[in-house]
């Protein structure tokens, strides 16, 4: 698939090469500015169609799910397509329903992307010896699970694993799957880009990700100096709490430097109303000290413990949103803590497969959404375009075009950061902004739905 955008490739990006060190812009580079693209080394499908047994799902009422594991012997197997056979060897081809057997019942292995594109990898570093040096480089948080994942894995098929490649390369190059690898929406799947897992992580970044197809690209969402270091939220902690973020990064053995891990600011994602009367301030936790960002009065670890644990008892029973208003209006837990996000995100989830949610609750949704959003998340986000896309759609089923194409025109603007001015993403939503549709008709055929709705 062509790129949408106009880019260097990364050893022909502004930004320094040096492999034992950050990676860091070598001018100054302005928000908006796309810095580099990468082609995956390795992508594959995830293998997971809708309706067929997912082995992380849980729910026993799932009727696809369900179905297809309570008959396993009638579900489909996976295969290799035909592009796929030139990159893995002979013996994987000869030996992949196995291969795919012993890959499910290993935990490390189970996902069929991830246990596709490490063979792809033995195919490359075969072709590529300078490949293995390349992923040496990336960190990778030690499993004890890797490396007997790998040895078992030559144990069983000695003519699949490469012979000039130790048990600990392979249980490496698990481990740079699984930290390294980014979802491919559009392949449904993902990929290993070696370039970008170079870049570090911060949990407040100055560089955002977009992919298309088998493609990636590193857009600048603020301001880089001639010098300073690139750095992505490697994780996606959009609205995560400390003790979330804190989780993802030691899973992957990391550490962080941002104003948040630092206790420069505070955790916005857990948000609650000041109990001074009369105080209109917000108390969020600053490493320990829970304090108002107005009166600067405090509340202990354990009151705000038992504030989430009664919210998150209670907003399972939420269907409306005059319902989760009135929850978080009795509570001592504000309507900008992160659970209250999820939980709209949750209602909007079910109410777009509805028709019978009137635009204004939804209209009213992603407002409370995008507050959110903006109090809690201090940077340009992939999320704020979507949920301001999403904001426009309901503006337009509720008639108001005018406050349609504003929104759509802070889309297009946030967007045009987060992804770059010539993205496919960035010229859909400056037609819209060009050609507002004014009703529902118009709107589905914006998007290039209205032969699919009609087929319906």
């Amino acid at each position: 698939m062509a790129l949408s955008v106009a880019a260097p490739t990364f050893h022909d990006a502004a930004v320094t090469h040096d492999a034992s060190a950050p990676v860091a812009a070598t001018t100054a580079i302005s928000a908006g500015d796309v810095i580099f693209y990468e082609v995956a080394v390795v992508s594959s499908s995830a293998g997971v169609e809708e309706d067929e047994h997912d082995i992380d799902c849980d729910d026993e009422e799932c009727g696809g799910c369900k179905e297809v594991e309570d008959d396993d012997e009638d579900a489909e197997a996976e295969e290799l397509d035909e592009l796929e056979i030139d990159l893995v060897s002979p013996a994987v081809v000869e030996h992949f329903d196995a291969l795919m057997a012993f890959c499910s019942s290993h935990e490390v292995l189970h996902m069929v992307d991830l246990s596709k594109n490490l063979f792809k990898l033995f195919k490359l570093a075969t072709d590529d010896a300078s490949l293995l040096n390349r992923l040496r480089i990336l960190k990778v948080q030690p499993d004890a699970e890797y490396l007997d994942a790998a040895v078992s894995l030559r144990a069983e098929f000695p003519s699949v694993v490469p012979s000039f490649l130790t048990d600990d390369d392979v249980a490496h190059m698990i481990g740079v799957l699984h930290g390294h690898s980014h979802e491919l929406e559009d392949i449904a799947g993902t990929g290993l880009f070696l370039d970008v897992a170079r870049l570090e992580h911060r949990c407040i970044p100055n560089c955002n990700l977009s992919t298309d197809g088998t493609t990636i690209w590193v857009t600048a969402i603020k301001s880089i100096a001639a010098g300073e270091v690139l750095t992505l939220d490697t994780f996606d902690l959009f609205l995560s709490t400390a003790a979330e973020r804190i989780g993802a990064m030691t899973m992957m053995g990391l550490t962080c430097a941002c104003e948040w891990c630092t206790g420069a600011l505070p955790d916005q994602s857990r948000a609650y109303k000041c109990h001074t009367p009369g105080c209109p301030g917000i108390v969020h936790p600053t490493n320990v000290v829970f304090a108002c960002t107005t009166c600067s009065a405090t509340m202990s670890e354990a009151e705000a413990a038992i504030a989430d644990d009664l919210l998150m008892d209670q907003l399972d029973a939420v269907e409306s949103i005059a319902g989760l208003q009135d929850l978080v209006a009795k509570s001592l837990v504000h309507k900008y803590h992160s659970a209250v996000y999820h939980a709209l995100d949750h209602l909007t989830g079910a109410w777009l497969v509805s028709e019978d949610v009137p635009a204004s609750d939804m209209v009213i949704a992603y407002k409370m959404m995008l507050e959110s959003a903006d109090y809690a998340v201090p940077y340009p986000h992939d999320n704020k375009v979507q949920l301001l896309d999403q904001l426009a759609q309901s503006y337009v089923g509720s008639g108001d075009a005018a406050a349609a194409k504003e929104t759509y025109q802070q889309a297009y603007d946030l967007s045009c950061i987060c992804s770059g001015r010539e993205s496919e993403e960035a010229a859909l939503l400056k037609t819209l902004v060009e050609n507002t549709p004014t009703n529902r008709h118009e709107l589905l055929a914006a998007y290039g739905l209205d032969d699919e709705c009609d087929e319906e």
